[in-house]
């Protein structure tokens, strides 16, 4: 018969509850995709690997990020009576399970960090938290509950479906955040061989800044200038950063092919014209697009800007909380003050404003855990904070929950003139 300690949960307990999280999550978004894997933006990109597949010389030139495409290919290179499309879905299903093992164990290392970051053993309700709040951090939307019939233009929505190349973004982007966190911070942890083995540290940091690149250039752009700013404070508040690693591991890697990207596929530019995007969606998809964008500001970003606020002091001397602000804030300048200017004008730059946005719910999600170690064992303390901080996350997941429902049963490109 298996037992464990009052305290301490069983290895059995562990293990159930991660299975039930990965069944949750493969159910989740196999029915999520097997609606959307053949509309939305999924249909010119299956079209991309088609020609990729079928070797067309011009596809190098015309599509630069590549990532969500190779993704697909490979392993419909090993069963050649297969469709492309029979992929698409499985493979989606497995960036999700990514990023959803990426925050279930950056989450677990956060409850089990104790006193002084002493690690102490995760508790039956530990290990339950951490699925829960896992699948949590993949339902989070902007409060878009004062305007359901205006629910994405406008918003930074950090988990969208109709878009194939962010999807593998998502999890390379918070993998790569929180390897460049780990330089400066004990706030969260990553793979043993990114602590122990040196040599491997500026390598696989180049391996994702470039793979973070070919998904999509969006957070790389916004990631590059915030560590520099980022390196810059954490000097004056003579806080120690590994920053030759971070230099050598993701700002010049990532400088360099960034600039070998825009000479060399690139029919189009940035400019500054702040809500021109947002005109541009009024114009033709809904009127209400570019109204009240302060208050969509708002509501995308509650639940970071609550926690912030109310653990203020504690926030200001993270350098978790301090690299996911000004990297949101990158993100959000690009949302609203600037275009892409190719034709048709496609709104390119709100990618920024969303991955960026993504990452500092996740890694506000990890310092709001951190403050509440009673979470793991010991008795609640500090609610009333607690309780505000869960009634706006509570938003958060409701909203996202809606935004989940309306995609799975909503057609395209119908979607976007109902609800978007």
């Amino acid at each position: 018969m298996l037992r464990s300690s009052p305290t301490q949960a069983s290895w059995f307990w562990r293990g159930a509850l991660l299975v039930l999280l990965l069944v949750s999550v493969i159910l989740l978004y196999a029915a999520m995709f097997d609606h959307w894997h053949l509309i939305g933006d999924f249909t010119p990109h299956t079209v991309y690997m088609e020609r990729m597949r079928a070797s067309d010389p011009n596809v190098a030139m015309e599509l630069p990020n590549t990532l969500y495409h190779g993704s697909v290919l490979i392993p419909a290179s090993f069963f050649p009576q297969t469709t492309l499309t029979d992929w698409i879905m499985p493979v989606c299903v497995a960036w999700f399970l990514l990023l959803a093992l990426l925050i279930w164990g950056q989450i677990r290392a956060t409850l089990s960090a104790g006193e002084f970051d002493i690690k102490i053993p995760l508790t039956r309700r530990g290990e339950t938290l951490a699925v829960v709040l896992t699948l949590t951090g993949l339902f989070i939307a902007p409060i878009f509950l004062f305007t359901l019939d205006n629910q994405y233009f406008g918003y930074m929505t950090p988990i969208v479906y109709h878009n194939p190349t962010m999807i593998p973004l998502r999890p390379i982007a918070f993998l790569l955040f929180i390897g460049a966190v780990s330089f400066a911070s004990a706030e969260v942890r990553v793979w043993r061989s990114f602590e122990r083995w040196q040599m491997l540290q500026v390598p696989l940091l180049a391996s994702l800044t470039v793979a973070s690149i070919l998904a999509k250039p969006n957070f790389v752009m916004i990631f590059i200038p915030a560590l520099v700013i980022w390196l810059v404070m954490l000097r004056l508040m003579r806080r120690h950063v590994d920053m030759m690693t971070v230099l050598m591991g993701i700002i010049i890697p990532g400088v360099v092919f960034l600039a070998y990207q825009s000479m060399t596929y690139s029919d189009s530019g940035i400019a500054f014209r702040p809500f021109y995007t947002q005109d541009v969606w009024a114009l033709h998809y809904d009127s209400a697009a570019n109204l009240n964008l302060a208050l969509k500001i708002l509501m995308s970003l509650a639940f970071p800007l609550v926690v912030t606020g109310l653990y203020l002091r504690r926030a200001a001397q993270s350098p978790m909380m301090l690299l996911a602000w000004i990297a949101a804030i990158g993100g959000v300048m690009l949302t609203y003050l600037f275009y892409d200017t190719g034709e048709p004008p496609a709104g390119n730059l709100i990618w920024s404003g969303q991955i960026g946005v993504m990452v500092l719910y996740l890694a506000t999600l990890l310092f709001f855990v951190r403050q509440h170690r009673w979470l793991n064992a010991g008795r609640p303390r500090d609610l009333m904070r607690f309780g505000l901080c869960a009634a706006v996350l509570a938003l958060h997941v409701v909203s996202g929950l809606i935004w989940y429902s309306e995609h799975l049963t909503g057609g395209w490109p119908q979607v976007i003139y109902t609800i978007w």
